[in-house]
């Protein structure tokens, strides 16, 4: 271990000051500023590079002692507090922590340590290179914010419950942007005593961490399974079932008719729910059924037809386009529409719910088809949590690659804080887009199954109760943290 002392005598400003050498004894000054951290080489070798002159692990000492002085200016709620310090690729250092419950005004949204980094560098570098611009006498019109990546991520946070976090389902989905895909991320445990740290890169999943240990993954581990690989076969099916909803689309312009539901939810409901005091066994032992795997991979794709025909029939009238070929279809189709996405949820009693989502130039928002369904089911979620959810996405981009999507990790988190109570997990099925007449067995054998911590191998499933964290006022307004 390096040695770092905190420096008493600093007088730059209100910044914390830490001295340290690095391994090749070149004395360091470091300055924790108030949302960005500055290393300061030594005076004998001013050009000195940080990042080449720390290893790894005199690295990881450093940014724990400064995320644990840092960590004592948030907020946090319910005791769950964390600092996000993350390493830009031109080694600019930002560092920022979670808000805690009265920052904000309402119970379903976040205000997470790594989101604020980000938001904190980004503002920094505008501001640093603006007035750079107009120190060199460039048109204030020319300039333009950018958005800034990371190479590396140190997180340290937790409570009792929770003695290590990795980033949530929204954070997940953000870093992936802003990091390259082999772009570190350190989790910390959230203990504050000074101790050799074993980063362990080995664990798949965060329940295989042990006590004390930094887990280190990258950011494309962290998005695990973003998208599954079709067989060859199942490739060649979805091009097919593309060229059969043109055709479809087409006919149905043509005669000015729509989709009529053939296939409906109600045919896979169970007769009977599954009573609150019979779930345990019947969950334990193979969970509710499905009752006819056929009929729901019917259902889906009807779903997806009935949103496609809607879609292009509002495209094409916008554009008064009367050319109803099923090529000039495909066209405006691949050009038009990103994905329609239809998923199912099935609840521990057996109950099923469906949502759908769209993404086109006529879709102004949507949330994703999971999360749809998932609201339809939160009249039942009290008494039930759920089982598995069943998805079908249909995406010209996606077909083109051979690959189909799974959702994105805030979904996943959502989904996760809802799972049952019984089997804390969730089981996720992918079924690629067909032309609707797969056998049953062909619908199994098609479906790829992930579990919940194959798709969020971070598990982060909130802090706490909803209802403990939002204190509503006199106004009937509040604030928490879902």
């Amino acid at each position: 271990m390096i040695e770092i002392y905190q420096d008493a005598n600093h007088d730059r400003g209100k910044a914390m000051g830490y001295v340290t050498e690095a391994s090749q004894g070149k004395p360091y000054v470091i300055e924790l500023h108030s949302n960005h951290v500055q290393v300061i080489p030594p005076s004998d070798a001013p050009d000195s590079d940080w990042r080449k002159d720390f290893t790894e692990e005199e690295k990881l000492q450093i940014f724990d002692r400064i995320l644990i002085d840092y960590r004592h200016r948030t907020i946090g709620d319910n005791g769950f507090v964390i600092a996000a310090l993350g390493v830009t690729k031109e080694g600019d250092i930002y560092i920022s922590g979670n808000a805690g419950e009265e920052h904000s005004s309402s119970p379903f949204h976040r205000h997470c340590a790594e989101r604020s980094m980000v938001k904190v560098a980004a503002d920094r570098d505008a501001y640093n290179r603006k007035s750079e611009h107009r120190r060199s006498g460039l048109p204030l019109d020319d300039f333009k914010p950018r958005f800034v990546d990371f190479e590396a991520l140190y997180l340290k946070g937790g409570n009792a419950k929770n003695p290590m976090v990795a980033p949530c389902g929204d954070c997940t989905d953000m870093l992936i942007k802003r990091m390259p895909p082999e772009g570190k991320i350190y989790m910390l445990p959230n203990d504050e005593e000074r101790q050799e740290l074993r980063v362990n890169t080995k664990a798949r999943y965060i329940t295989e961490v042990k006590p004390g240990e930094v887990w280190l993954q990258t950011i494309e581990q962290l998005n695990a399974n973003h998208a599954l690989a079709l067989p060859p076969a199942m490739m060649v099916e979805q091009r097919q079932a593309f060229d059969v909803l043109c055709e479809t689309i087409a006919r149905h312009l043509e005669h000015g008719t729509t989709i009529d539901p053939h296939y409906k939810l109600e045919e896979l409901q169970p007769t009977h729910r599954l009573a609150i005091g019979t779930k345990t066994a019947d969950l334990l032992r193979d969970g509710p059924k499905i009752s006819s795997p056929m009929a729901l991979n019917r259902f889906l794709r009807q779903e997806i037809q009935r949103t496609a025909l809607d879609r292009v029939r509002t495209i094409m009238g916008k554009d008064s386009d009367r050319d109803y070929s099923p090529a000039h279809i495909k066209q405006v189709i691949m050009d038009k529409i990103g994905l329609i996405r239809c998923s199912a949820v099935q609840l521990d009693d057996g109950q099923w719910s469906a949502g759908i989502a769209s993404v086109s130039t006529v879709d102004k928002a949507s949330t994703s088809a999971e999360l749809g369904a998932l609201n339809n089911a939160m009249s039942a979620l009290g008494t039930s949590g759920v089982y598995r959810v069943r998805s079908m996405e249909f995406s010209p981009a996606a077909i083109a690659e051979g690959v189909m999507r799974t959702p994105d990790k805030s979904s996943v988190e959502r989904l996760l804080k809802r799972a049952s109570k019984l089997t804390k997990t969730i089981e996720f099925g992918f079924i690629p887009y067909n032309a609707g007449q797969l056998s049953t067995r062909d619908v199994q054998d098609a479906t790829q199954i992930r579990m919940t911590r194959e798709l969020l191998p971070g598990l982060f499933s909130g802090t706490g109760d909803l209802a403990k964290l939002h204190v509503f006022n006199g106004t009937g307004t509040g604030a928490g943290r879902a």
